[in-house]
């Protein structure tokens, strides 16, 4: 549909929305500005993004359209940084395969090798920024020992996970 056709639909849509950018200069007062894309700004507490969500990203909850949470993630994580990987791979929420296949299905996103960046570092699956840096300073040293992270022991008053172990 044509640019003010869309403008119309957005009016029908959401009173409170404002036709912004060069939507606004194009259906106003410079048609020949040439605008693809309608951008609009909302009322106080709305963003509009033009993000597409993949289908298989859709979820459903409490009558709510959402992002998966590897969607989610992805996203914010130029905003948030590893905090949010740790709390969602402690959380089993997704897991560092599935944020990697999601970060690769939008390969030209801006910010995708700042994310790609954050990923790569929660390689050791740290569960909190602390432990993210033991792994940073353990790599960096190049040890001749296989190391572990997380790795649960048994003991006889019940389970514990050490942070970073040398087993050998």
């Amino acid at each position: 549909p044509s640019l003010r056709l869309r403008g119309r639909a957005l009016a029908l849509y959401d009173p409170n929305a404002v036709i912004v950018g060069r939507a606004a200069a194009t259906l106003s007062w410079y048609p020949g500005i040439q605008a693809n894309l309608l951008d609009a700004a909302r009322a106080p507490g709305y963003r509009w993004t033009r993000t597409q969500v993949p289908p298989r990203h859709v979820t459903r909850a409490g009558g709510l359209v959402l992002a998966d949470p590897a969607h989610a993630i992805v996203d914010l994580l130029p905003e948030t940084g590893g905090e949010l990987i740790d709390r969602a791979l402690r959380l089993r929420v997704t897991t560092l395969e599935e944020l990697h296949r999601t970060l690769a299905e939008q390969p030209s996103r801006p910010g995708n090798a700042l994310r790609r960046r954050w990923l790569d570092d929660s390689r050791d699956r740290p569960w909190s920024e602390a432990e993210r840096e033991l792994h940073r300073l353990v790599r960096a040293l190049h040890l001749p020992w296989r190391y572990e992270t997380n790795l649960r022991v048994e003991t006889g008053v019940g389970a514990f996970f050490i942070d970073l172990a040398l087993p050998e």
